[in-house]
């Protein structure tokens, strides 16, 4: 799209990666009112972009640095007489991605310039609360 004389476009970015998981989980307390501690590192294997800058480009697939990261998670959860279970846990996690090399872009196999994906870290941290019930 052009808005005065400059060129706007937009990025559609699909990321894919596998990954493994190593950590330790410990409990304490007594079963109806328990602590638990979870720590974890994750490792993502094969980890890649498909970048798309508009619908005239053709589809590019970049791949990008696998990376360790780590996750961390401390809960407590109540078990009621009734059976219901009341919970809340506060969460990190980090998921890191290594920087692509440059590669070509092109529009119907012409060339069209070049891209890269920059190294990215991304972090999720929150709180979780949960009720559950059985019947």
């Amino acid at each position: 799209t052009r808005v005065g004389g400059l060129a706007v476009g937009a990025t559609t970015e699909y990321y894919e990666t596998g990954y493994a998981m190593l950590g330790a989980k410990a409990e304490a307390g007594p079963a109806y009112s328990q602590w638990t501690v979870d720590l974890r590192i994750h490792r993502t294997f094969g980890p890649r972009v498909q970048v798309r800058e508009s619908p005239l480009n053709d589809a590019l697939t970049l791949d990008l640095g696998p990376r360790t990261s780590p996750a961390a998670s401390l809960g407590w959860q109540s078990q009621r007489a009734s059976g219901t279970v009341l919970g809340i846990e506060a969460f990190v996690e980090q998921w890191d991605f290594g920087r692509s090399e440059t590669a070509p872009m092109t529009i119907g196999g012409a060339p069209a310039g070049s891209v890269y994906e920059p190294e990215s870290r991304t972090r999720s941290y929150g709180l979780r609360a949960t009720v559950t019930s059985a019947f």
